[in-house]
């Protein structure tokens, strides 16, 4: 691997950094949490905010960079998901590749595992009707 193939997938992780600090304005931590495979993807993000943590729907923003950075990686090294943090100017990516999670462990229960780690156990505005979701 050369590196220019390096810093080709390092600008896919960028990109989607930019576009996450493009659109979400919190002055908190952020959190996503993203998983992909073959033509899928799933993608949450969150922010601090104080009292409460809000999530911002950016599946249409994010879709693409998140799966491209997927595909650039090599066959046989892609991971399954990757937290990635951002404070203020800092971000850093954490992946899990298959084999090293719990198969079992669904994703809404890995999500919400992966949240309280992140950014701690608050209630959680998820822009609906209904209000603030409160951990149990």
């Amino acid at each position: 691997m050369g590196s220019s193939d390096s810093a080709d997938r390092q600008s896919n992780y960028r990109r989607i950094v930019d576009i996450i600090d493009e659109f979400v304005e919190s002055d908190g931590k952020i959190f996503s949490y993203c998983m992909a495979d073959d033509g899928f993807v799933s993608i949450a993000v969150y922010s601090e905010e104080g009292d409460h943590i809000l999530r911002h729907d950016m599946l249409d923003k994010l879709s693409d960079p998140v799966l491209d950075a997927w595909y650039a990686e090599p066959k046989g090294k892609r991971w399954e998901y990757f937290e990635l943090i951002i404070n203020d100017a800092d971000f850093t990516f954490d992946f899990t590749y298959p084999g090293e999670f719990d198969p079992d462990e669904g994703w809404s229960d890995r999500e919400t595992r992966l949240l309280e780690k992140n950014l701690g156990r608050k209630p959680v505005d998820y822009g609906s009707a209904e209000g603030w979701v409160y951990p149990e």
